[in-house]
């Protein structure tokens, strides 16, 4: 009770090492409180232990498998530490359960910046675009355009083009 709202206090006013504290002993008493595991997970994230932060949201994510919130900081995570399959994964899982995650689609995009990964990235910033987040959805349109234009490829995706495989 009073810990893990604490906890979520601390993480909010960015004292991330207290909170981790608070969390660690709620979680001592409670291994199975997934929303203690998701918001340790999320302390890390923001202090930059992304490894760390994967391992928790994953225990958080076995114990919540319906918490979008917590797939999509798992995929912050896993593209964080340059796991892009895994991230994708995630975004993928977090979108599925709340097709309306903006900024599960700006991360998507985001992650999916490169050559292979372009066209996908373009159709993540245009549904972000299509539900509100107009500022960040045009600067990953920009920086899909230059990218494919550096490669001397279409802005549009060629019918058939390959998409980025995601693991099953």
């Amino acid at each position: 009770g009073a810990r893990y709202y604490l906890a979520e206090a601390l993480v909010r006013l960015g004292d991330l090492k207290r909170a981790d504290l608070q969390l660690h002993w709620v979680l001592q008493r409670r291994p199975s409180y997934g929303p203690a595991r998701a918001l340790r997970g999320e302390a890390f994230r923001r202090l930059g232990n992304h490894v760390q932060a994967a391992a928790e949201l994953a225990r958080a994510h076995a114990l919540m498998p319906e918490d979008a919130g917590v797939l999509e900081k798992l995929g912050l995570a896993f593209a964080a530490i340059g796991d892009l399959p895994q991230a994708l994964l995630a975004f993928d899982g977090a979108l599925a359960r709340d097709p309306g995650r903006v900024n599960a689609l700006l991360a998507q995009g985001r992650a999916l910046e490169t050559r292979d990964g372009a066209y996908e990235a373009r159709r993540a910033y245009l549904r972000a675009q299509g539900l509100g987040a107009h500022a960040e959805a045009a600067a990953g349109l920009a920086r899909v355009a230059a990218l494919l234009d550096e490669a001397g490829l279409p802005s549009a995706a060629p019918a058939g083009w390959p998409q980025v495989l995601r693991a099953a």
